[in-house]
């Protein structure tokens, strides 16, 4: 589970047609310390053929594979953390917390979700936003269990490599959580008027990253992300901020590391390898 619509606009529709993918991925290191940074998608099918080339020879050399979140076991262990933070008492309709003229792109939602209202009402803003747009991703055929981090894992289990979350499940649902409502319904209000077009959308995002374009990636996420400013400080530039501070951290211990992040995190003015050249480090174009 990723709580990231920006990165979750990032899934992949359909890539049937591509004979190969070569998303970017970079290196920082040192002398004795090499940290390759891969930019993810979360959800795929099965034919995707990404990983290849000096993507896969820079994981096969790693020891330690870094993601967002381990993904839990079960939902057990962070269903207790949803639960408190993703549903309060006396919420009001989800239709009544947006304007009058958006509320029937709230009901084209639903019907094309399959979800009912009453399910989400009881959610805070944010988790009714979440849920409203994994189900349209499932609805594309879209799959996390093929995506990216997914298929790392298994590899690195399979491997033995060492495994580490740069955040938890709970810290995730957490920056949503302290959102102002203000926040949480321009959330809701900029993923309804983005719903007719977003299959188009992915479709046009995935090529720009099986083509490794992160220029052109970084510029749709600025544009889209001017929506909610708020949202793009808290999970993009305030988040690129931290796990630049740690990989600098990282490089004083000797090893290789392959960290896998949504590809959003890797592109723009706010990107983890523009806080690490704030850091001193320099990153550099390996694909």
């Amino acid at each position: 589970m990723t709580m990231l619509r920006r990165t979750f606009a990032a899934l992949l529709l359909s890539t049937a047609s591509v004979a190969h993918a070569a998303p970017a991925l970079w290196k920082v290191s040192d002398a004795d310390t090499t940290i390759f940074l891969f930019g993810s998608i979360h959800a795929l099918p099965g034919d995707t053929p990404w990983y290849t080339g000096k993507v896969r020879t820079a994981f096969e050399t790693a020891d330690t594979l870094v993601l967002e979140m381990v993904t839990p076991k079960s939902e057990s262990d962070f269903a207790p953390s949803l639960m408190a933070m993703g549903f309060s008492a006396g919420q009001p309709p989800l239709a009544e917390r947006i304007a009058a003229a958006e509320r029937p792109r709230l009901a084209a939602a639903l019907r094309d979700a399959s979800l009912p209202a009453t399910v989400l009402n009881a959610m805070e803003t944010w988790l009714a936003t979440l849920m409203l747009s994994m189900q349209q991703f499932r609805s594309f055929g879209l799959d996390p269990k093929l995506g990216v981090e997914r298929q790392l894992t298994v590899k690195a289990e399979a491997a033995n490599k060492r495994i580490v979350g740069l955040e938890t499940a709970a810290e995730q649902m957490s920056y949503f959580d302290a959102l102002p409502e203000a926040d949480q319904r321009a959330f809701l209000s900029a993923t309804l008027k983005q719903w007719p077009d977003m299959k188009a959308r992915i479709g046009d995002l995935v090529g720009k990253w099986t083509a490794g374009d992160d220029a052109a990636i970084g510029a749709e996420f600025n544009a889209s992300m001017k929506e909610t400013p708020q949202l793009a400080k808290v999970l993009l530039a305030d988040r690129n901020a931290r796990w630049a501070a740690w990989i600098k951290a990282r490089m004083a211990q000797p090893g290789t590391v392959f960290v896998a992040v949504g590809a959003g995190h890797l592109a723009g003015s706010d990107s983890v390898q523009a806080k690490l050249a704030m850091h001193g480090l320099t990153s550099v174009r390996v694909e």
